[in-house]
Protein backbone atom coordinates (compact mmCIF):
# COMPACT_ATOMS: atom_id res chain seq x y z
CA UNK A 1 0.00 0.00 0.00
CA UNK A 2 2.88 2.99 0.49
CA UNK A 3 4.57 1.26 -2.29
CA UNK A 4 1.93 2.59 -4.26
CA UNK A 5 1.75 6.56 -2.43
CA UNK A 6 5.59 6.58 -3.39
CA UNK A 7 5.63 5.02 -6.82
CA UNK A 8 2.89 7.65 -7.58
CA UNK A 9 5.21 9.95 -5.52
CA UNK A 10 8.00 10.02 -7.86
CA UNK A 11 6.92 9.65 -10.83
CA UNK A 12 4.60 13.01 -10.29
CA UNK A 13 7.71 14.58 -9.04
CA UNK A 14 10.10 13.24 -11.77
CA UNK A 15 8.24 12.98 -14.68
CA UNK A 16 5.53 15.93 -14.13
CA UNK A 17 5.92 19.46 -13.36
CA UNK A 18 3.64 19.48 -10.95
CA UNK A 19 6.32 19.81 -7.92
CA UNK A 20 8.10 22.48 -9.75
CA UNK A 21 4.56 24.23 -10.35
CA UNK A 22 4.12 24.27 -7.01
CA UNK A 23 0.38 23.04 -7.08
CA UNK A 24 0.38 21.29 -4.00
CA UNK A 25 -3.27 20.08 -3.95
CA UNK A 26 -2.74 17.62 -6.93
CA UNK A 27 0.81 16.48 -5.90
CA UNK A 28 -0.48 15.45 -2.47
CA UNK A 29 -4.75 14.78 -3.13
CA UNK A 30 -4.03 12.05 -5.43
CA UNK A 31 -2.23 9.51 -3.78
CA UNK A 32 -4.29 10.24 -0.71
CA UNK A 33 -7.60 9.40 -3.45
CA UNK A 34 -5.60 6.49 -4.63
CA UNK A 35 -5.54 4.86 -1.54
CA UNK A 36 -8.43 5.29 -0.54
CA UNK A 37 -9.63 3.40 -3.36
CA UNK A 38 -7.31 1.02 -2.99
CA UNK A 39 -8.43 0.03 0.38
CA UNK A 40 -12.30 0.45 -0.59
CA UNK A 41 -12.00 -2.02 -3.47
CA UNK A 42 -9.78 -3.73 -0.91
CA UNK A 43 -12.84 -3.86 2.00
CA UNK A 44 -15.04 -5.03 -1.31
CA UNK A 45 -13.16 -7.93 -2.53
CA UNK A 46 -12.92 -9.46 1.02
CA UNK A 47 -17.02 -9.19 1.67
CA UNK A 48 -17.27 -10.88 -1.55
CA UNK A 49 -14.33 -13.42 -1.16
CA UNK A 50 -16.52 -13.98 2.42
CA UNK A 51 -19.75 -14.40 1.00
CA UNK A 52 -18.69 -17.01 -1.42
CA UNK A 53 -17.41 -18.95 1.10
CA UNK A 54 -20.20 -18.79 3.00
CA UNK A 55 -22.73 -19.87 -0.23
CA UNK A 56 -20.05 -23.02 -0.77
CA UNK A 57 -19.80 -23.87 3.11
CA UNK A 58 -23.89 -23.46 3.17
CA UNK A 59 -24.15 -26.03 -0.31
CA UNK A 60 -21.94 -28.18 1.18
CA UNK A 61 -23.88 -28.33 4.61
CA UNK A 62 -27.22 -28.57 2.13
CA UNK A 63 -25.59 -31.62 -0.05
CA UNK A 64 -24.20 -33.53 3.20
CA UNK A 65 -27.72 -33.04 4.71
CA UNK A 66 -29.70 -34.16 1.47
CA UNK A 67 -27.01 -37.25 0.99
CA UNK A 68 -27.69 -38.32 4.90
CA UNK A 69 -31.80 -37.95 4.52
CA UNK A 70 -31.32 -40.06 1.39
CA UNK A 71 -29.45 -42.76 3.56
CA UNK A 72 -32.05 -42.63 6.37
CA UNK A 73 -34.88 -43.05 3.60
CA UNK A 74 -33.24 -46.14 2.47
CA UNK A 75 -32.74 -47.56 5.72
CA UNK A 76 -36.41 -46.80 7.00
CA UNK A 77 -37.39 -48.69 3.86
CA UNK A 78 -35.88 -51.79 4.71
CA UNK A 79 -37.29 -51.55 7.96
CA UNK A 80 -40.74 -51.42 6.38
CA UNK A 81 -39.60 -53.89 4.13
CA UNK A 82 -38.26 -56.52 6.08
CA UNK A 83 -41.80 -55.33 8.76
CA UNK A 84 -43.64 -56.41 5.89
CA UNK A 85 -41.98 -59.80 5.93
CA UNK A 86 -42.20 -60.23 8.97
CA UNK A 87 -46.28 -59.51 8.91
CA UNK A 88 -47.00 -62.00 6.07
CA UNK A 89 -44.41 -64.71 7.83
CA UNK A 90 -46.43 -64.12 11.53
CA UNK A 91 -48.99 -66.43 10.23
CA UNK A 92 -47.03 -68.99 8.85
CA UNK A 93 -44.90 -68.73 12.29
CA UNK A 94 -47.64 -68.55 14.93
CA UNK A 95 -49.89 -71.34 12.75
CA UNK A 96 -47.22 -74.61 12.76
CA UNK A 97 -46.02 -73.70 16.42
CA UNK A 98 -50.08 -73.71 17.29
CA UNK A 99 -50.27 -77.23 15.34
CA UNK A 100 -47.30 -78.84 17.07
CA UNK A 101 -48.84 -77.30 20.35
CA UNK A 102 -51.93 -79.48 19.10
CA UNK A 103 -50.34 -82.39 19.22
CA UNK A 104 -48.47 -81.66 22.48
CA UNK A 105 -44.98 -81.79 20.76
CA UNK A 106 -43.76 -78.49 22.92
CA UNK A 107 -40.08 -78.84 22.16
CA UNK A 108 -40.19 -78.06 18.55
CA UNK A 109 -43.17 -75.58 18.89
CA UNK A 110 -40.27 -73.78 22.04
CA UNK A 111 -37.69 -74.58 19.09
CA UNK A 112 -40.44 -72.47 16.28
CA UNK A 113 -41.38 -69.55 18.64
CA UNK A 114 -37.48 -68.49 19.76
CA UNK A 115 -36.51 -68.26 15.87
CA UNK A 116 -39.43 -66.26 15.25
CA UNK A 117 -38.47 -64.31 18.55
CA UNK A 118 -34.89 -63.99 17.37
CA UNK A 119 -36.16 -63.20 13.57
CA UNK A 120 -38.00 -59.99 15.13
CA UNK A 121 -35.09 -58.58 17.09
CA UNK A 122 -33.35 -58.67 14.22
CA UNK A 123 -35.42 -56.32 12.18
CA UNK A 124 -35.86 -53.08 13.96
CA UNK A 125 -33.23 -50.28 13.77
CA UNK A 126 -30.93 -50.57 16.69
CA UNK A 127 -30.52 -47.71 19.41
CA UNK A 128 -26.71 -46.83 19.81
CA UNK A 129 -27.46 -43.75 21.06
CA UNK A 130 -30.85 -41.18 21.71
CA UNK A 131 -30.27 -39.27 18.35
CA UNK A 132 -31.84 -40.87 15.32
CA UNK A 133 -29.35 -39.54 12.81
CA UNK A 134 -26.50 -41.14 14.44
CA UNK A 135 -28.69 -44.63 14.83
CA UNK A 136 -29.20 -44.21 10.90
CA UNK A 137 -25.72 -43.79 10.04
CA UNK A 138 -24.67 -46.76 12.29
CA UNK A 139 -27.25 -49.56 11.57
CA UNK A 140 -26.72 -48.54 7.49
CA UNK A 141 -23.10 -49.14 8.08
CA UNK A 142 -23.88 -52.22 10.13
CA UNK A 143 -25.70 -53.48 7.37
CA UNK A 144 -23.13 -52.63 4.61
CA UNK A 145 -20.69 -54.74 6.91
CA UNK A 146 -22.79 -57.63 7.35
CA UNK A 147 -23.57 -57.75 3.60
CA UNK A 148 -20.03 -57.55 2.95
CA UNK A 149 -19.20 -60.27 5.51
CA UNK A 150 -17.32 -58.04 7.93
CA UNK A 151 -17.72 -57.47 11.31
CA UNK A 152 -19.64 -54.05 12.58
CA UNK A 153 -17.46 -52.61 15.56
CA UNK A 154 -17.64 -49.22 16.78
CA UNK A 155 -15.77 -48.28 20.19
CA UNK A 156 -17.59 -44.51 19.96
CA UNK A 157 -19.25 -43.86 23.83
CA UNK A 158 -22.95 -42.87 22.30
CA UNK A 159 -22.44 -39.41 24.18
CA UNK A 160 -19.52 -38.64 22.59
CA UNK A 161 -20.68 -39.49 19.01
CA UNK A 162 -23.53 -37.48 20.02
CA UNK A 163 -21.32 -34.70 20.53
CA UNK A 164 -19.00 -35.04 17.44
CA UNK A 165 -22.25 -35.49 15.41
CA UNK A 166 -23.74 -32.02 16.97
CA UNK A 167 -20.41 -30.12 16.34
CA UNK A 168 -20.23 -31.50 12.89
CA UNK A 169 -23.76 -30.38 12.02
CA UNK A 170 -23.50 -27.32 13.88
Amino acid sequence: MPMIYYIFDYIAIVYTDLWIDNNRVVAEFLPLMLVFIYMTVTILYSNEVEEKMYAEHKASIIRITSEQQKKEIEAIRRNEHEIKLLHHDMRLFLSTPSVCLEEEDYNKAKVMLSSYSSHIDNAGLKKYCGVDTINYILSDFEAKCTEAGTEFEHDVEPDHLTALIKKLLG
